[in-house]
Order: C-alpha cells, then structure tokens, then sequence
C-alpha cells in the first residue's frame, strides 16, 4: 500500500516521505484513478501526532481540539484539502469500507 508520512504543523500536514511511488506509477500506467493511500502522522512537528482513535472523546489525551485543514507537499509548493473529517478519523479500516461511500477518495494530481 502506498503511504505518506507526515508531521503535524497544527493547522496542516507536512509530508516528509512517502512510500510507494512506483506501485502509484505502475497503477496509473493501468488506467487507475484513484487508490487507498496510508496517511501515517508522525510524533513531530508543532502539534505531535494525530491518533485517529482519540478523536471523537474530548476527554482523551491526543484529542485535537483542532483537526489540519490541509496536507501540504514535501516542497511545500502543492498542498491538497485534509481528507478526513472527525467523524471519519474513528473508522477502522477493513475491506468492506473499500464497498462503500463513507471514506473520501481524493483523484487527480493532488501531491506529487
């Protein structure tokens, strides 16, 4: 699976490496549009990191009063609107999520 790691600057992600360049390029040679990304936050930046799991309890320790409103290339000429909103953040990942509408996909050119 494709992934990008980011750091969490408070207000948007800043990608700081990726994996999974050539599976991309290997997909979009085959027609695909769209695919699954992995989103990891690292434990760096302003805001430390963004455990999905925490989000919808504002008790818990790694609640984030505020979510990042964008993810921003590792150049930080290109930046994309963050795809999750707090709601979505809590779901687990299994293969019937890929059946449904309830998880955004992001097309087009995006970060690069």
């Amino acid at each position: 699976m494709a992934s990008l790691i980011t750091d969490n600057e408070g207000d948007f992600l800043k990608v700081v490496g990726h994996e999974g360049r050539h599976l991309v390029w290997t997909l979009r040679d085959k027609g695909y549009e769209a695919l699954l990304v992995e989103l990891l936050v690292r434990d760096g930046g302003k805001d430390g990191i963004v455990r999905c799991g925490q989000q919808l309890d504002p008790q818990k320790l790694d609640y984030k009063e505020q979510l990042p409103t964008k993810i921003v290339s590792e150049l930080g000429d290109k930046a994309i609107d963050f795809p999750v909103t707090r709601k979505r953040a809590v779901v687990q990942f299994d293969h019937d999520i890929l059946r449904n509408d309830f998880l955004p996909v992001i097309t087009g050119t995006g970060i690069e």
